[in-house]
Order: C-alpha cells, then structure tokens, then sequence
C-alpha cells in the first residue's frame, strides 16, 4: 500500500513514536482501526503544518522524500510500464 511506503519513507520522524503512542491508546480503549497504516498516515498528516491534507496533496506538498529507498520498487515498476 502506498500508504506504508510513505510511512517507511519518514520512520526517523520524531512524531512517529507519538503518533504510535495515540494509536496504541485508541486500540486499549476497544477501537481498532481497520486499515493500521492508514490511520497512522492520517495520525501523521495530522502533526503536520496542514493537517487536513490527503495522501496525494500531502505527496503534492512535500511531506514525502521520494529520494527515500522505501520508493525505489515502486520507482523500479512505474518506469517499466
């Protein structure tokens, strides 16, 4: 899913273990989320400067480091089409 290459691409950021923290919160009081990496995308999106973006306006504005070698596959798949 894009969602956890995206994540792989920003694991040193210092909100993560934050964003883990809230998450691991929410599971204790009995609301699992369906789709974890998802929500922890939105978690993250949410400590950013604008918080009410999505995957692709987030990717648009910057938040992910595509140089990252969470990407290469994906790079590696779309050039071969």
């Amino acid at each position: 899913m894009l969602e956890t290459l995206c994540l792989q691409s920003v694991a040193k950021d210092a909100v993560l273990p934050c964003v883990d923290e809230y998450l691991d919160c929410i599971q204790t009081g009995g609301n699992l989320p369906g789709n974890l990496d998802k929500a922890r995308l939105h978690a993250f999106l949410a400590s950013r400067p604008k918080p009410d973006l999505q995957l692709g306006e987030a990717a648009s504005a910057g938040y992910w480091p595509w140089d990252h070698p969470a990407f290469e596959r994906l790079k590696e798949f779309l050039l071969a089409l």
